[in-house]
């Protein structure tokens, strides 16, 4: 199985034999000025971490789950909305 790198290279050869110039090779790493980051490939094809995310959404499951409705001080709050309104 021919890898990325045989393939890269096969396609800078077409391209400098289709041109006639050498094609320009890719730079290492990227710099992003504005955040300050170099990053290793091209900035597009960075990720985002959905780690932090889903830390962030236990922690907000678990506050309302421990949360207790202030009309009915025996149930669970359900975020109906009783207690933010004028009356019943």
């Amino acid at each position: 199985m021919v890898n990325r790198e045989e393939i890269k290279q096969l396609v800078r050869a077409a391209v400098e034999q289709t041109l006639g110039q050498p094609a320009a090779a890719q730079p290492a790493s990227y710099y992003a000025p504005w955040t300050g980051v170099a990053y290793e490939g091209h900035p597009s094809q960075q990720q985002f971490s959905v780690g932090e995310a889903a830390e962030l959404k236990q922690q907000l499951l678990e506050l309302v789950e421990q949360q207790l409705c202030t009309i009915e001080k025996d149930r669970v709050c359900d975020h109906c909305g009783l207690c933010r309104s004028l009356g019943f």
